[in-house]
């Protein structure tokens, strides 16, 4: 759809087709997360487990619907700025964001300061958030509304 609208040169089209894209991204995944919490009651008497790891395993699943829609967000974000070429910008954020937030606060929390597994869970899930600010930013600059498919002259 928005590389429709960028081989049109009708970027304003583009940019905000992307925004309802994006609009979508997030209400989409909240709403299944309303119903994953209201059936994770019963979800979980499926299993036999002790009432710690019944309590965490709540704790975990209602942590997991808070942070989904931004790691949906971001994966409808890099196919947005991917349509007008961004794919570099994309790559960057991907690995940076893996390599010097997730994985260094990932074994700082679980063997340094020893936090339990919700804890570790959240720093972890914090460099989507990274990610979606700096995504975001790109997107409102307008720097990815690029027409890929102009004839060179």
């Amino acid at each position: 759809m928005l590389g429709h609208h960028l081989g049109r040169n009708e970027t304003k089209a583009a940019y905000s087709t992307g925004i309802k894209i994006l609009w979508l991204s997030l209400f989409a995944p909240l709403g299944l997360g309303g119903m994953i919490l209201l059936t994770m009651s019963s979800y979980l008497s499926l299993f036999h487990m002790s009432p710690f790891s019944l309590n965490l395993t709540k704790i975990v699943m209602v942590l997991m619907v808070l942070f989904v829609p931004i790691k949906v967000i971001n994966m409808v974000l890099g196919n947005i700025l991917s349509s007008g070429g961004e794919t570099k910008f994309i790559f960057y954020i991907s690995i940076m964001g893996s390599w010097l937030f997730a994985v260094p606060l990932g074994l700082v929390t679980a063997f340094i300061l020893h936090w339990p597994i919700d804890g570790g869970f959240v720093a972890l899930s914090f460099e989507e958030v990274i990610r979606l600010i700096l995504g975001i930013r790109k997107m409102k600059t307008g720097s990815w509304l690029n027409n890929l498919v102009a004839e060179v002259n």
